[in-house]
C-alpha cells in the first residue's frame, strides 16, 4: 500500500513539474523532496522551498499538495509526521487557525496510535494467553493420562497380590483340612485296632457282641477309606503345578481313589466319572472307544473301563458284583464286537492296554 502511494504522488510529482518547473534542478530536487516526503516531511518542505524564482511560490504549493496527498495514507506514523510539519509551518506563517486544526489532526492522529498500539499489545498478550491455555491444557491432559497408567498399574499390581495372597490362603486351608484328615485317620486306625485286640485277646466273647465288634470294625474302616482318599486327592492338587481343579477332575479323581482303594464301584453313579478320569489320563480313552465301537453295551463299557485302570479280570468280577465266568462271556462278546480272530481274555487284556497308549 506505502509503495502504491509512493508511485501515485510520485506521477502527480512529475505532472506538476512539466507545467511549473524547469526541466533540470528542479526535477533532481522533486525526487529528492519525493524521496524524503515518508520519512521527514520538514526536509521536503526545505527541499522544496530551495526551488529558484519564478516557480519558488509553485514548489510551495507542490509541497503542500504533496503533503496533502500524503495524508490519504493509512500509515500512522507518516501521518504524524505530516500533521507536525503542517503545524509548524502554519506556527511559521502564523496561520493560527491552521496551525490549530492541524494540532488537533496530530492529537488525534497520535491517539490512533496509541490505541493501535494498545491493541497491538492487546493481541500479542491475547496470544500469549491462549498459548499458556493451551499449554496448560496439553499439560492436564498429560498429567492425566499419566493418572490413569499410574492408576492401571497400580489396579495391576493389586490384583497380583490379592491373587497370590489368595492362593497362599487356599494352600493354607487345604494344608489345614489335609492335617485334619490325617489325624482323623490316625484315629479311626487306632480305633480299629482297639477293637481288633479286643476281639482277639477276648475269644469268649458273645456271637453277637463279636458280630457287633465287626460291623464297627468295618464303618470304622469304611470311614478310614473315605479320609484317605481325600488325603491323596489334596496331596495330588498340592503335586500339581496349577491347583485350580475343576470340580469335575476332583470327582473324576476321587472316583478312582475310591476304585481301585475301596473296590467300590456302582456303575450307574460312577460311570461318567470313570470316562472323564481315562479322557484325562489316557488320551480320551473313554471317547475314543465309544466313537470306533458304539455298539458296546453299558456292562461291556464298564469292564473296558476297569480293565483300563490295569485291575485283574477277577477284581472286574468282585467290582461288578458278577461271576468271574460272566466276565469271561462278556469278554468273548467284546472281542467279537471288536472283530478279533481270537476272541480269548488274554487277546481282550492286550487290546485294552494297547488302546490305553492309543496304538
Amino acid at each position: 500500500m506505502k509503495n502504491r502511494q509512493t508511485t501515485i504522488l510520485y506521477v502527480l510529482l512529475c505532472c506538476t513539474c512539466l507545467f511549473s518547473c524547469q526541466r533540470d534542478n528542479t526535477t533532481k530536487l522533486l525526487e529528492l523532496a519525493e524521496a524524503q516526503l515518508w520519512e521527514n516531511p520538514d526536509s521536503t518542505l526545505q527541499i522544496l522551498e530551495q526551488i529558484s524564482s519564478p516557480e519558488k511560490l509553485k514548489g510551495k504549493e507542490m509541497a503542500d499538495s504533496l503533503l496533502h496527498a500524503a495524508l490519504k495514507t493509512s500509515d500512522l506514523n507518516v501521518k504524524v509526521n505530516i500533521y507536525s510539519a503542517l503545524y509548524k509551518q502554519a506556527e511559521e506563517n502564523k496561520q493560527y487557525k491552521k496551525a490549530i486544526k492541524y494540532l488537533k489532526n496530530y492529537i488525534a492522529v497520535i491517539d490512533s496510535v496509541r490505541d493501535e498500539l494498545k491493541s497491538t499489545e492487546i493481541r500479542e498478550l491475547q496470544l500469549k494467553y491462549d498459548k499458556s491455555i493451551t499449554l496448560r491444557q496439553n499439560a492436564e491432559i498429560r498429567m492425566s493420562w499419566y493418572l490413569t497408567i499410574a492408576i492401571g498399574i497400580l489396579i495391576v499390581i493389586v490384583l497380583i497380590l490379592l491373587y497370590f495372597y489368595s492362593l497362599k490362603m487356599y494352600k493354607k486351608q487345604k494344608g489345614k483340612e489335609l492335617s485334619q484328615q490325617k489325624q482323623g485317620s490316625i484315629k479311626l486306625q487306632e480305633q480299629i485296632d482297639t477293637f481288633q485286640t479286643m476281639i482277639e485277646e477276648n475269644e469268649n466273647l458273645h456271637s453277637l457282641e463279636q458280630e457287633e465288634a465287626l460291623n464297627k470294625i468295618m464303618a470304622l474302616q469304611n470311614e478310614k477309606g473315605e479320609k484317605d482318599i481325600r488325603i491323596k486327592q489334596l496331596e495330588i492338587m498340592f503335586r500339581a503345578k496349577d491347583i485350580s481343579v475343576s470340580s469335575a477332575d476332583a470327582e473324576a479323581l476321587q472316583t478312582f481313589l475310591k476304585i481301585t482303594e475301596l473296590k467300590k464301584y456302582i456303575p450307574a453313579a460312577d460311570r461318567d466319572k470313570l470316562q472323564h478320569w481315562l479322557n484325562i489320563v489316557h488320551q480320551n480313552f473313554a471317547t475314543r472307544l465309544n466313537e470306533q465301537y458304539s455298539s458296546l453295551t453299558g456292562r461291556e463299557k464298564d469292564i473296558c473301563y476297569l480293565t483300563a485302570l490295569n485291575l485283574s479280570l477277577e477284581t472286574v468280577a468282585q467290582l461288578l458284583d458278577v461271576q468271574p465266568r460272566s466276565i469271561e462271556r462278556y469278554t468273548i462278546r467284546i472281542c467279537e464286537k471288536f472283530d478279533f480272530r481270537k476272541r480269548s481274555k488274554e487277546s481282550f487284556i492286550d487290546f485294552i492296554i494297547a488302546f490305553t497308549h492309543n496304538k
